[in-house]
C-alpha cells in the first residue's frame, strides 16, 4: 500500500529522472532487486555467477553482497552486475 502511495504521489508531481532513480534506489534498499553478479578470470572468460536479491554495497575497488547461502561475498577484479526482470525467477 505504501508503494502505491508513493507511486501516485511521484505520478502526480512528475516525477524526473533523478526523482526515478532515489525511488529505484529506495526500493532496492527496502525490497532487494534482483541482480545476477557475474566474475570474469584474469583472460576474461567466465568464471562464476551469482543471482541475488540483497543490497550490493560498493567499497573503492570491491563490491560486496550476501550470496543466495547468507555468506558475504566480497568481489575484487572483472565483474559485472546485472539488473534482472523481476518477474521472472
Amino acid at each position: 500500500m505504501r508503494n502505491l502511495a508513493l507511486l501516485f504521489c511521484l505520478l502526480i508531481s512528475g516525477c524526473t529522472a533523478s526523482c526515478q532513480q532515489d525511488v529505484k534506489v529506495w526500493n532496492a534498499d527496502t525490497f532487494g532487486l534482483r541482480r545476477k553478479i557475474t566474475m570474469y578470470n584474469w583472460n576474461g572468460f567466465h568464471y562464476r555467477e551469482w543471482v541475488t536479491t540483497t543490497k550490493v554495497d560498493f567499497k573503492g575497488e570491491h563490491v560486496i553482497f550476501l550470496d543466495e547461502k547468507g555468506r558475504m561475498v566480497i568481489l575484487s577484479g572483472t565483474y559485472t552486475i546485472e539488473e534482472l526482470d523481476p518477474e521472472k525467477k
